[in-house]
């Protein structure tokens, strides 16, 4: 597992994060529309979009939002 046992006994004693209803309709939409866009929108893009759904975030958490969810942005190239 390439970890010590001290920090494999931390992680079994850390409680359990239960996700709500909201939060994971606000990364279902996000994923959604991030596959719709061909994995091109970034943070900025992605924010507005959620905004004009209706949910209130900022960039900053859209850009933690895309990290948790491992959404990185593939550049499309012009030919």
């Amino acid at each position: 597992m390439q970890m010590g046992p001290s920090a494999y006994y931390v992680w079994l004693k850390r409680p359990a994060t239960l996700i709500t209803e909201e939060e994971l309709h606000l990364y279902r939409r996000a994923k959604a529309l991030f596959i719709e866009s061909r994995e091109s929108v970034g943070s900025r893009q992605l924010m507005n979009e959620l905004r004009t759904e209706g949910f209130q975030i900022g960039r900053y958490k859209t850009g933690s939002l895309m990290k948790r969810l491992k959404l990185t942005v593939k550049q499309r190239v012009a030919y």
